[in-house]
């Protein structure tokens, strides 16, 4: 991090473009060589308080810390030292990595963690074989019944059906193909998907534009 003081003038400056400036045109000190010393410092990837100091930034959270590391500086975080000699376990059914003691919410989370952390090279994921045992992930309720798990929100559902089950979501087939829809419904009702978007024009015309191309 550049401190904004210049000794020769005994003067802070409020901010390091100004304080760049004041360095060029009193001192004739080259700004660029400023910028560059600043981008030799090497970031600490344990800053507790996630600062990197060659790009002089605070990221918001411990994840997205790393991903700036890895993909602005190409520093990859290690596992913790004293797990170094445990190698975890890629088909952990609980998403558990023992050498981090660390357990995800996802597979897919998971092994890009394992891939990231641990440098570990994985196979492809095979979907399952039994395509039977499956939930329906149109599901109004949003429940899994193979899982036996209710989610509040659509999305977080389909996410899991993604996520867990692996599977690839379709939209819901159309119910009355051959009805003519009128965009300018009062009602925001869809005649071809038999459907209400209630008091959200907004909802309508992006159901309207994504699933029927109108």
């Amino acid at each position: 991090m550049i401190d904004n003081y210049c000794q020769a003038c005994d003067k802070r400056f409020a901010s390091t473009k100004s304080y760049r400036r004041h360095l060029f045109f009193i001192h004739r000190v080259d700004r660029t060589a400023i910028q560059r010393k600043q981008n030799d410092i090497v970031p600490d990837a344990d800053d507790p308080s996630f600062y990197c100091c060659s790009c002089n930034k605070k990221l918001g959270s411990k994840g997205s810390f790393q991903d700036h590391l890895i993909l602005k500086h190409s520093i990859f975080p290690s596992a913790p030292r004293k797990q170094s000699l445990c190698k975890p376990d890629v088909d952990d059914p609980n998403n558990y990595c023992r050498a981090c003691q660390k357990t995800y919410s996802y597979k897919g989370t998971y092994r890009r963690h394992l891939r990231v952390i641990h440098r570990m090279t994985l196979p492809t994921l095979k979907k399952p074989a039994d395509r039977i045992n499956l939930p329906d992930p149109h599901n109004p309720d949003h429940y899994c019944s193979v899982c036996k798990k209710s989610y509040t929100l659509k999305h977080l559902y389909q996410q899991h059906c993604r996520h867990v089950h692996f599977m690839t979501l379709y939209h819901k087939p159309i119910v009355n193909p051959n009805a003519k829809i009128d965009i300018n419904d009062p009602d925001f009702f869809c005649a071809q998907c038999e459907r209400f978007f209630p008091s959200s024009r907004v909802a309508f015309k992006r159901h309207l534009a994504r699933i029927h191309s109108i």
